[in-house]
């Protein structure tokens, strides 16, 4: 990656599905891209190797303080505590928590379309976009946002073969 004195990027892809013979392919990265990248690169402590990658989920239940049974020692029981000390004979209660674990491995194809999905269906829920039934199935794919971007273009008056280059 090549990082332009505006904060832009040229993004150099050794292979990809279009380009089998791996001649590569260029792509143009705006400064909000790189401010979001920067943004998530620091974030998450990635330094090197995939960027975008599976994120592992760990909960833990919260837990009530609970009494333990107060059962007497075996006779060659030794406490370890120094002279004095108290002992509790309660559990503590522990609060239930969310940690986040990012992983070493990319992304899977699965785990994108999932995300496109979710990203969609939360559009429809807080009436950003107003799809319904096969409208809507049709717009959770990621193709589907090449073709919407594709149209968008179009619409706005761009020319084909510009719309075409960029999205190889």
């Amino acid at each position: 990656m090549r990082i332009e004195s505006d904060g832009s990027a040229v993004l150099t892809g050794r292979r990809s599905k279009t380009d089998q013979e791996g001649q590569g392919a260029y792509a143009w990265l705006s400064p909000d891209i790189m401010r979001r990248l920067a943004a998530w690169r620091e974030a998450s402590g990635i330094l090197d190797g995939p960027l975008f990658r599976r994120i592992g989920l760990v909960r833990t239940k919260a837990r009530a303080a609970a009494p333990t049974a107060a059962l007497p020692p075996p006779p060659e029981f030794q406490w370890r505590v120094p002279a004095g000390a108290k002992v509790s004979t309660e559990s503590k209660s522990v609060l239930g928590s969310t940690t986040y674990v990012i992983g070493e491995e990319p992304l899977t194809p699965a785990a994108v379309r999932l995300i496109t999905k979710c990203t969609a269906m939360r559009a429809v829920e807080n009436h950003l976009v107003h799809l319904f039934g096969k409208e809507l199935d049709a717009a959770l794919s990621t193709l589907s946002l090449r073709v919407g971007l594709t149209k968008d273009l179009f619409a706005s008056g761009e020319d084909a073969g510009p719309t075409a280059q960029a999205q190889r």
